[in-house]
């Protein structure tokens, strides 16, 4: 059994309230949250001739927030022959909440997951694992457990022990494995609202000996969606023709 809990980084990053005389911005109604710059330092594998020390991983992110719907984004990708300072194709938004109807309340704290783990044997479809997950029994009972929690605001101790244990029953579908993590980040991001100075984006980034990576959330309000999408259109006009005399 995968013990997520070592090779364990943690943080909460609790957005500060506004300072007196700022502006509030309005209200939140968009966020996203992007992983990037993954590295793969050290894969644990030595090289043992003939054999080249190459790694098979896995890449398991989980995002846990009240945006509506399932609180629950998982996401798993497999890499084959990953070799020492091998960087991951992995830049994508995890997840991201836009508001759809009035009145729709933005998510007040957002906490993410990430693990790589070495598999010991021929890696297994990630399609296939996250259906079995899926249908699992106690998975489905902990994510209503979760859902709960995210609704009733309780801390982040409590929601990062069932992030664990959702993040170990992912782990018993993926075959033989090593029960040590390259490495695991927990981040939670808390204290969100329209009272807080939390617009913008906010860039994280953790790393051990085996491996690094980036984390970012990017917050906007009413204000700087219309002024993106004006800037959107205004990109896509044509550009004038002019005439040679």
């Amino acid at each position: 059994m995968i013990n997520f809990r070592q090779s364990l980084y943690t943080e909460e990053h609790a957005f500060k309230p506004l300072q007196p005389g700022t502006t509030p911005p309005g209200d939140i109604c968009g966020l996203a949250i992007n992983l990037n710059h993954v590295l793969v330092k050290n894969n644990n594998t030595p090289a043992v001739a003939p054999l080249p020390g190459y790694a098979k991983l896995y890449f398991l992110n989980m995002v846990a927030a009240n945006m509506g719907g399932t609180s629950l984004r998982l996401h798993l990708k497999a890499f084959e022959k990953v070799e020492n300072d091998d960087a991951l194709n992995v830049d994508k938004t995890l997840c991201s909440w836009q508001r759809n109807k009035p009145g729709e309340t933005a998510p007040a704290d957002v906490h993410v997951f990430s693990a790589l783990i070495k598999s010991k044997q021929p890696l297994r479809d990630t399609a296939s694992v996250l259906s079995e997950v899926q249908r699992d029994s106690s998975f489905k009972l902990l994510s209503a457990a979760l859902d709960n929690l995210l609704k009733s605001k309780t801390g982040v101790e409590d929601i990062s022990n069932l992030v664990f244990n959702l993040a170990g029953i992912v782990g018993k579908y993926l075959g033989k494995v090593d029960e040590k993590p390259l490495f695991c980040w927990l981040q939670s991001f808390t204290d969100m609202g329209s009272n807080s100075e939390v617009l913008g984006k906010t860039e994280k980034a953790a790393g051990n000996l085996y491996a690094s990576m980036g984390l970012s959330i990017t917050i906007k309000d009413e204000v700087r969606v219309e002024d993106e999408a004006l800037l959107e259109r205004t990109d896509r006009r044509p550009a004038a023709i002019g005439r040679l005399f």
